[in-house]
C-alpha cells in the first residue's frame, strides 16, 4: 500500500510550484498593454504551467492498480482532470502565440486562474483513510 501511495504523492510533485510559477509571470499594470517584446516571457510560462501538468498526468497514467478502496477511482478523476487542464493550456499557449502582442495578457491571466483553481476529481488520500503526503 505504500509504495502505491507513494506514486500518487510523487505524481502531485509537478504540480505543487503552480503558485509560484503564477507568482512569477509577467505581471501588466492596469492600462499596460503588452508589446511584441513580452511574447517570450509570456510563453516560457505557458510552456512551464502545461508542461508541470503534463508531468504529472504522465506519471497519474503509470500508476497501476490501487490497493485502497476507491483509490483507482482517486486515480481516475486525477488523470481525466489533467487531461482537462492540460488541453486548456495547451489552448492557451497556441494562442499566446498567435494574438497580436496586446492581447497577450488574456491567455495568461485565463492559464494562471485554471491552473491555480484547479481541483481533482474523486476522492483525495484523506478520504481514502491513506497516509498523506508528507511534501
Amino acid at each position: 500500500m505504500q509504495a502505491w501511495v507513494d506514486q500518487v504523492c510523487a505524481a502531485d510533485d509537478p504540480i505543487l510550484v503552480v503558485s509560484a510559477v503564477v507568482a512569477m509571470s509577467p505581471k501588466f499594470a492596469q492600462g499596460q498593454q503588452p508589446t511584441e517584446a513580452d511574447r517570450p516571457a509570456v510563453i516560457a510560462t505557458l510552456t512551464k504551467l502545461r508542461d508541470m501538468h503534463t508531468e504529472s498526468k504522465t506519471a497519474y497514467d503509470a500508476i497501476g492498480p490501487s490497493p485502497l478502496p476507491r483509490g483507482d477511482e482517486l486515480v481516475a478523476g486525477r488523470r481525466k482532470g489533467l487531461g482537462e487542464i492540460v488541453t486548456k493550456l495547451q489552448d492557451y499557449l497556441d494562442k499566446a502565440r498567435s494574438f497580436p502582442p496586446q492581447g497577450l495578457d488574456s491567455p495568461l491571466l485565463l492559464a494562471g486562474i485554471d491552473a491555480m483553481t484547479w481541483k481533482p476529481e474523486g476522492p483525495s488520500l484523506s478520504d481514502l483513510q491513506a497516509p498523506k503526503c508528507t511534501k
